[in-house]
């Protein structure tokens, strides 16, 4: 489903998919997420796990279409895991918008 919102296949499959829409987010400053510092923000996400670069949140900036909502499924190999390290790191971060078919008791 990330797919054919256009978010680009990668071959560490659905966990970069989620990361790139969770830049995307970040850099437009959606979904209760702060934007601006990508220095800080990339060294928080490679600390919690998830090798991100500065020029990755750039690198979303060039497409002006909002991040796609609801296109990651909920129960993928992984995704718990990232929506609580995201939490962890921005505690007003929307992971209801990233997932699809999200829990009713949520992920944390």
């Amino acid at each position: 489903m990330a797919s054919a919102a256009g978010v680009r296949r990668s071959k560490n499959g659905v966990i970069q998919q989620a990361l790139r829409i969770i830049w995307k987010s970040y850099a437009k400053q959606r979904w209760g997420l702060p934007g601006k510092a990508y220095r800080e923000a990339a060294e928080r996400l490679t600390a919690a796990g998830y090798p991100t670069k500065e020029q990755s949140f750039r690198d979303t900036l060039r497409d002006r279409k909002p991040p796609p909502e609801n296109t990651i499924p909920a129960d993928a190999l992984g995704v718990r895991d990232l929506v609580v390290a995201v939490r962890d790191i921005w505690p007003s971060f929307e992971w209801e918008r990233l997932v699809r078919d999200a829990p009713p008791a949520g992920f944390t």
